[in-house]
C-alpha cells in the first residue's frame, strides 16, 4: 500500500506527466530513466489479521521509539531508515515512489515546482512570506513540512498515510485535492526527533521490535484516527 501506480499508467502521457524531468532541476545527476515500483503492498490476510486487534492500555512513561515500534510490529510493517541530513522526508518519499532515498533532491524540486504553481492553495498555511518559504524548502538538507507533504500528495494524486509517535494519535493522512490512484504512501514520523522514514511490507530485524509481537498495540480514542480506523480507510468497512 505504499506505492503509487496509477490506475492508468499503460498510457504513457500519464507516466510522463509525473516522471518528466523538471526544466528547473539544474543537478547535475539524470533522472530522466526514473521508473516508478510496480510492487502492491498490504494484501487482504494481513488486513482482517489485523482487525482483530483489541485495545491495550497506554504506559506515559513508554518512549516514542517504542510506541512506534508496537504499532509498525502489529501491522507487519518496517521502518526504512533515513539519513538525519535534513532530507529525511523527501528520502523518504523517493523510497516510496521509486524504492530508493537517493533521488530526494528530484522529488524536492518536484514538490517545489507543485508549490510554486499553486501559490493560492498552499500560502495561507506557511507563516512566513511565500517567496521567502519557496526558497528556504528549495534548499538541500531544509527539512520538510505538514505542507510539503500536501503539495505531494496533490502532485502524485494519492493519500499520503503518515504513522505517528503521538501517544494518542496512531496515524493521520494527508488527502490530495484529485485522487488518482487507490494507493498511497506510508511514512512514520517520530515527534521528538522531527525525523521521518519510509514504510513498507515486512518484519523487522531489530531484536528490540521482535520482542514486542506479544505487547497490545496502545489505541485509545485518537484526536485524528486511530490504527484500525486507518484499515478501514485503506481496505474499506466490508473486510
Amino acid at each position: 500500500f505504499f506505492l503509487i501506480i496509477f490506475e492508468n499508467a499503460d498510457d504513457p502521457a500519464e507516466v510522463v506527466a509525473v516522471e518528466e524531468r523538471d526544466p528547473m532541476y539544474n543537478e547535475e545527476k539524470d533522472f530522466s530513466n526514473l521508473q516508478l515500483t510496480s510492487e502492491s503492498g498490504l494484501n487482504a490476510e494481513l488486513a482482517n489479521r489485523l482487525l482483530q486487534m483489541v485495545p491495550g492500555p497506554i504506559d506515559d512513561s513508554q518512549s516514542e521509539h517504542l510506541r512506534l515500534l508496537q504499532r509498525l510490529e502489529k501491522f507487519g510493517l518496517t521502518e526504512i531508515v533515513m539519513k538525519t541530513d535534513g532530507n529525511c522526508q523527501f528520502r523518504s518519499l523517493s523510497d516510496q515512489l521509486y524504492g530508493s532515498p537517493d533521488h530526494h533532491e528530484y522529488v524536492r524540486q518536484k514538490i517545489v515546482s507543485q508549490l510554486k504553481s499553486e501559490e493560492e492553495v498552499y500560502k495561507d498555511f506557511v507563516d512566513m512570506q511565500y517567496e521567502a518559504y519557496l526558497q528556504k524548502i528549495s534548499t538541500d538538507g531544509e527539512w520538510g513540512d505538514h505542507v510539503t507533504l500536501k503539495a505531494a500528495s496533490d502532485l502524485f494524486g494519492v493519500k499520503i498515510f503518515v504513522i505517528t509517535t503521538y501517544r494518542d494519535t496512531c496515524y493521520y493522512e494527508i488527502n490530495p485535492k484529485t485522487e488518482k490512484s487507490t494507493q498511497v504512501m506510508c511514512l512514520s514520523f517520530r515527534v521528538g526527533g522531527e525525523h521521518y522514514n519510509s514504510i513498507v511490507v515486512g518484519k523487522n530485524d531489530d531484536e528490540e521490535a521482535s520482542a514486542l509481537s506479544e505487547v497490545h498495540l496502545p489505541i485509545v480514542p485518537a484526536s485524528w484516527k486511530s490504527c484500525c480506523g486507518m484499515l478501514e480507510a485503506l481496505f474499506g468497512s466490508d473486510l
